[in-house]
């Protein structure tokens, strides 16, 4: 038996298609579910243990659950998102 024998099955919370978001930071962000964005234009920043990951134009940005980290843009951007439980 390896790792792919068994999935992982989650629900859909909360989400928005084709949000626009406008430059704005949040920090000490802490969720108990998964956070997923779709980038469609511009670019999407977190900032976790100190590194920081970004997801430009057709990326995804993927946060774990109960994982503390800072989230921001710096221009306007578009982007589909959802959480995941």
């Amino acid at each position: 038996m390896d790792n792919f024998d068994s999935s992982i099955n989650y629900s859909y919370l909360l989400g928005k298609k084709d949000f626009t978001v406008y430059p704005y930071r949040h920090n000490d962000r802490f969720f108990p579910f998964v956070s997923l964005t779709y980038m469609i234009e511009g670019e999407f920043l977190c900032e976790c243990d100190g590194k920081i990951y970004s997801a430009k134009k057709n990326e995804t940005m993927y946060v774990p659950e109960c994982v503390l980290h800072n989230v921001y843009t710096t221009s306007l951007a578009k982007a589909n998102w959802a959480h995941l439980a």
